[in-house]
């Protein structure tokens, strides 16, 4: 018996006790199954085309039973079973408890599987707790901190400490502490960013090696400078580097509201490394980038409307960037529309400027339903249809 049959008749066997214990305790199960099918022709030179295709299905299910939840969810398709999450939550009075398990056999963006059965990636316990208005959290994580990068596994624990609350004129400051533990999201396939945190490699050494500094973040929020004026400032200390300040300050009043953000890479030098100004006035916002020489950077221009709100209403949503002295390099130009219960969507985007060139044209459909809601999707560019995609999803 193959090891990916072996982890399939598991995964039955655990439905099926799960399903048991709820029916026996009486417990709410809830869950999804979806199908998602995604075509891509191999040529677009004659209407007639090989398309390569692939069906890749996901259920969810969810037990719920006196203030504990448990979550059971897995991917697989053509390539068997690409993977399983469980995640599992508690209240004990003040105390919330999330653990997560997860196991994985494709990377990130992959098509093929990396591992020729699931493989261990990470287990990730948060714990946090309300003590006179101060909120105490802890996140535990031990992984492989050679996933999808080696066949040899190499593993460690990592540990993030956070406190945060606000002070009685309604200041918020937080603070978090990382132990063998950087800001870097882990993913797999189908799931990006997973987990804010990946444990840091140098920890995964036999002995093991001291308790590992990864970083130091200080938050303050909420900071009244004048009436109509609010700041912000966190502070952000990587390893034995040096700190960095990122100050932000909010104008609410005035014709144009606005926030400007200053980037300062190291604290103790003041090294400027940058700033960004917001500018929000109706349904425009126009976003200005400053490199850490002064000069004009990006700028970001966004824009949404309602057409037609009495009768027939419809979002327009239009977006660009362009580069001082260059021009626009890209821009999108978007419409939704909802009619009774349906939403259509058409996306135009454009790229490679300047000068822009028509990138594609993406028409979607969504039909939610209580039971059974559909999603499709197809991208057409230039030469013809680039992809479409169609997802079916059942609620239970």
């Amino acid at each position: 018996m193959s090891s990916m049959f072996k982890t399939l008749t598991i995964a039955l066997v655990a439905l099926f006790v799960v399903a048991l214990f709820a029916a026996t305790t009486k417990a709410d199960v809830t869950g999804t199954f979806g199908t998602h099918i995604s075509l891509h022709p191999q040529t677009t030179v004659s209407e007639l085309s090989v398309i390569n295709f692939d069906i890749e299905n996901d259920l969810n299910v969810t037990l719920v039973i006196s203030g504990l939840s448990v979550l059971f969810h897995t991917h697989f398709g053509i390539g068997g079973i690409e993977d399983v999450i469980l995640t599992n939550n508690a209240t004990l009075g003040a105390l919330d408890i999330s653990a997560v398990l997860v196991f994985g056999r494709y990377g990130f963006g992959t098509t093929a599987p990396f591992y020729p059965a699931l493989h261990f990636v990470k287990k990730m316990v948060t714990a946090s707790v309300q003590l006179g208005g101060v909120t105490f959290s802890n996140i535990a994580q031990f992984e492989d901190t050679n996933a999808f990068a080696s066949q040899t596994p190499a593993y460690a624990f990592g540990d993030v400490v956070k406190i945060a609350g606000q002070t009685p004129s309604g200041i918020t400051i937080s603070a978090a502490t990382g132990i063998c533990m950087q800001k870097v999201p882990n993913s797999i396939k189908k799931h990006f960013a997973i987990s804010p945190y990946t444990v840091n490699p140098d920890c995964a050494t036999t002995p093991k090696p001291d308790i590992l500094f990864d970083f130091e973040t200080i938050t303050f929020s909420g900071v009244p400078l004048a009436p109509g004026i609010t700041s912000s400032a966190t502070v952000n200390c990587v390893t034995i580097s040096a700190c960095s300040l990122v100050a932000k300050f909010t104008v609410s009043g005035g014709p144009i509201p606005f926030t400007a953000s200053l980037t300062f890479t190291d604290l103790l030098s003041l090294s400027f490394g940058g700033a960004k100004i917001t500018l929000t006035s109706g349904s425009g916002v126009i976003a200005i980038s400053i490199t850490p020489t002064g000069t004009v950077g990006l700028v970001s221009v966004t824009f949404n409307a309602v057409l037609n709100p009495d009768t027939n209403p419809a979002t327009l949503s239009l977006s660009a960037n362009a580069t001082p002295g260059l021009g626009i390099t890209d821009g999108s130009i978007a419409l939704t529309i909802q009619r009774a219960g349906l939403t259509f969507g058409a996306e135009a985007t454009f790229s490679g400027g300047p000068p822009v060139v028509f990138d594609g044209l993406t028409f979607s459909l969504d039909v939610p339903g209580s039971l059974l809601s559909l999603n499709t999707d197809a991208t057409f560019t230039s030469a013809g249809l680039s992809q479409a995609t169609i997802v079916l999803t059942v609620s239970f």
